[in-house]
């Protein structure tokens, strides 16, 4: 239970932290206090009579929810909230309004009734007048009169709620409902008084101070024990919970042990501490992708470096960042731009402090999993991840980055050089093309599968599955059947895994600039390539012409065939040679010359397929083409 502690012990920091900071958008919600998405909002004014209703937009409809114990983590019983919740609950003429027998006969008594005791307990227990108009007005039992008359809620031919009618694939029985009370013309959202929710927290909280108590296995202290806990964790009407032992006829934790107390007991205390801490930590520095979530954080809510991000994030996300460091641009400044990054960092956070990192998702709607956690001290994490930046570095062209120009987001293309970030390695491992995009075919539980599989490399040095660096050779010999975005987005990426399976698997640390001692035959074959492509691109571009080239044509047959394969584009290049400069032609044949001398004859002639290095011979080589002509002011050559 050492998370369920440090989460714990967490949420005490970040309620200083929140109390100073007050101007946060996403603030740290009180034990108590659970989050949904409103549909509607109904408006009242100082005297509890009905202002208006109207819609809430979907961008600005998560709302803090005071919720029980057993609403918190309801699925389809009755349970209400304290305050907001569903039409169903807080209109009590909504019987009036259904069809169903069953529900007219026990709407009140299971939902409107409990409900309407629950927000007057909470009201007898303080001051806060704006209960009072709530509560007053409610139980006038007007709610579905009033939202008809603003032609807000929709009947059908027979006078009853058009069940047909649904707003976010929600039946408008179940909108769920904020108030809002308008006072000498201004408006007072009750889901964002702070002092409320407090309230309503504290009076919340001491209702397990008032119990019996029991050993806590998270605090070590005794307290009164929750057999139900909280969900809505990752997000608003996320249904999955951590921790649940109320499913007694499967095996939650009947084989072990004959009653749940028996497995663990969680204070009811630190149990909605926890969960507060950790849906503010997901909100505000969490990782998601379908419900896969990471986070790293510390227990004194210091600035962490997230392992998800790539090269680029990481830098522009660092604490004190300048204008020094830019965007990692040259290979020979990577290292140490990208060392002053984890600096900046390592300045903010208490060596001797740890850092926790937690990947969660969920098995099935209902149960969520803690997939991985670790403490690591903070030296040790910033090593891991200095080692992981440095290892998977190459340059990468495929950034996009968004930026407001003229008072509109637009797209920013932005060259770095650096590690990928996980999801696009898992993008172009095993992705294929579909439309303009990169896709993956086999399902988001495939993707959070391998997103999961790569966060040990990330954290704990692992080294990386051989498949992911495969999978992304093959996508980047295959230029034919990509867009020019994401085939240069597969190659980087490609070279990127390449470079670190050769140190993890073969302790070659192979450089990012072009070597031109190195005689391995993949790689030479990969700067013939290099120099067949630009050449034949040079000449097309001089006529006007736009086609792949030959060398493109035939990438993933040289990879396989590169002797044989070699001979025909050599063949080929015979027509271009005659389409470019003399000049073009002598540099052109001396880089071939300067190749053909570093091979072994039995090298070159031999045609067994070539290794993962061919494509890291071919990207420097045509970076450094493209760097040594434009040195030489040669026409028609661009970067």
């Amino acid at each position: 239970m050492s998370w369920l502690s440090t989460l714990e012990s967490t949420y005490d920091y970040l309620f200083e932290y929140s109390l100073k900071n007050p101007q946060d958008k996403i603030k740290l919600m009180p034990p108590g206090v659970i989050t949904q998405n409103a549909h509607l909002e109904v408006v009242l004014n100082q005297d509890s009579e009905f202002v208006r209703g109207e819609f809430v937009n979907k961008e600005d409809a998560q709302t803090p929810v005071p919720a029980t114990v057993k609403s918190a983590g309801r699925t389809s019983g009755a349970a209400p909230h304290a305050i907001f919740d569903q039409l169903i609950y807080v209109a009590g003429d909504m019987k009036d309004f259904i069809t169903k027998e069953k529900e007219k006969a026990t709407i009140l008594e299971n939902r409107f009734n409990p409900y309407l005791e629950i927000l007057g307990n909470w009201k007898n227990t303080t001051k806060n007048e704006y209960l009072d108009i709530v509560y007053k007005y409610l139980e006038k039992k007007m709610l579905v009169k009033d939202l008809i008359k603003s032609k807000i809620l929709e009947l059908d031919e027979d006078g009853f709620i058009d069940m047909k009618v649904k707003r976010q694939n929600t039946d408008q029985t179940k909108y769920f409902v904020r108030f809002a009370i308008e006072k000498d013309g201004k408006k007072e959202e009750l889901w964002n008084n702070m002092e409320l929710l407090s309230e309503y927290s504290d009076y919340f909280m001491g209702s397990f101070n008032s119990k019996a108590g029991e050993f806590c296995y998270a605090t070590g202290k005794k307290g009164y024990m929750q057999k139900l806990h909280g969900k809505n964790i990752r997000f608003a009407g996320d249904g999955a919970k951590l921790i649940s032992s109320n499913d007694s006829t499967n095996y939650t934790f009947r084989g072990r042990f004959d009653k749940p107390e028996e497995a663990f007991l969680i204070s009811g205390y630190a149990s909605e501490k926890a969960h507060s801490a950790l849906r503010w930590l997901i909100q505000n520095q969490g990782f998601m992708k379908n419900g896969y979530t990471v986070i790293a954080w510390n227990t004194e809510n210091q600035d962490v470096v997230s392992p998800m991000e790539d090269s680029c994030d990481v830098a522009f996300g660092a604490p004190g960042f300048d204008d020094e460091i830019q965007y990692l641009d040259t290979a020979q400044s990577f290292a140490e731009n990208f060392n002053k990054v984890l600096r900046g960092y390592s300045k903010t956070l208490d060596k001797n402090r740890l850092i926790n990192i937690m990947a969660l998702d969920a098995a099935t709607p209902g149960r969520m999993s803690i997939l991985y956690y670790s403490e690591k001290l903070a030296d040790d994490y910033l090593e891991a991840i200095q080692k992981w930046h440095a290892e998977a570095a190459w340059f990468h062209v495929y950034k996009r980055i968004k930026e407001e120009k003229d008072g509109k987001n637009v797209n920013v293309s932005v060259n770095y050089y650096g590690a990928p970030s996980p999801y696009d390695i898992v993008l172009c491992a095993f992705g294929v093309q579909q439309g303009d995009f990169m896709r993956l075919g086999d399902g988001d539980k495939f993707v959070n599968q391998q997103l999961r599989r790569l966060l040990p490399c990330i954290v704990d040095g692992a080294k990386l599955p051989i498949d992911f660096m495969k999978g992304a050779y093959r996508n980047a010999i295959s230029p034919q059947k990509k867009n020019g975005y994401n085939w240069k987005m597969c190659m980087s990426i490609a070279c990127s895994l390449i470079r670190k399976y050769y140190i993890d698997r073969k302790g070659v640390n192979l450089t990012m600039a072009l070597d031109k001692e190195l005689k391995n035959r993949s790689y030479l074959y990969g700067r013939l390539l290099a120099i067949a492509d630009k050449l034949e691109g040079d000449a097309l571009k001089s006529k006007n012409i736009e086609r792949p080239t030959t060398a493109m044509r035939n990438m993933e047959a040289l990879s396989k065939r590169p002797y044989r394969t070699w001979k025909n584009i050599e063949l080929s290049l015979n027509p271009y040679w005659k389409m470019i400069s003399s000049k073009s032609t002598v540099f052109y044949k001396k880089q071939i010359n300067q190749i053909m001398d570093l091979f072994e004859t039995e090298d070159f002639i031999n045609n067994r397929p070539l290794e993962p290095i061919f494509l890291l011979g071919y990207h420097c080589q045509t970076a450094e083409l493209f760097k040594s002509r434009k040195q030489e002011g040669e026409e028609n050559v661009e970067e």
